[in-house]
C-alpha cells in the first residue's frame, strides 16, 4: 500500500477565483446597469464562500492498494472512489482550474494531472510527488499514455 497527499496550491486558487469574481461582478454590473459600489460588495461577501470551496479539498489522498487506486478525502462532499489501474490507458498534465471532465473533486491544485480510464472516464488528481506517483501507477500497469 502506496499513500499520496494531495498537493493544495490555496494561494493561487483563491486568487484566480476572486479574480473571476470580480470579472463577473463589474460584468453584471456593467450588463444590469447596478451602482458602481457593488462591485466592491458582492466580492466581500461571497470572498468567504470561496475560501469556504478552496479548504473542501485540503484532505484528499491517493492509495495504491494493489492493482486499485483509491482516491478518498474527507470533506463537506466525502470523496471515496476505486479505481481499476488496469483500466487506466492515459495520464496527461491538466492546469485548467474550472471542473472539467467526470470527476474534479478530486484534484485541489489547478496544475493536476488527468488520469483517462475505462473508455470515456476521467478524473483528475493533484499527488504531491507525481513522479512516483506516475511510477507507481505503470509498474502495475506498463501500458498506460504519459502525456506531462
Amino acid at each position: 500500500m502506496k499513500s499520496y497527499k494531495a498537493e493544495t496550491n490555496f494561494k493561487s486558487n483563491f486568487i484566480i477565483r476572486l479574480c473571476v469574481m470580480m470579472v463577473f461582478s463589474v460584468a453584471l454590473v456593467i450588463i444590469q446597469d447596478f451602482p458602481w459600489f457593488l462591485v466592491l460588495i458582492i466580492p466581500i461577501f461571497i470572498a468567504p464562500l470561496v475560501w469556504g470551496f478552496s479548504q473542501i479539498h485540503k484532505n484528499v489522498s491517493y492509495i495504491i492498494l494493489g492493482e486499485n487506486l483509491s482516491i478518498q478525502g474527507t470533506s463537506i462532499s466525502s470523496v471515496n472512489k476505486i479505481i481499476d489501474i488496469k483500466t487506466v490507458w492515459k495520464i496527461s498534465r491538466c492546469s485548467n482550474f474550472l471542473a472539467t471532465g467526470t470527476d474534479r473533486a478530486t484534484a485541489p491544485d489547478s496544475k493536476a494531472l488527468e488520469i483517462f480510464y475505462n473508455k470515456y472516464e476521467t478524473i483528475k488528481v493533484s499527488p504531491k510527488n507525481e513522479s512516483d506517483f506516475i511510477k507507481d501507477l505503470l509498474e502495475i500497469n506498463p501500458n498506460i499514455q504519459v502525456i506531462v
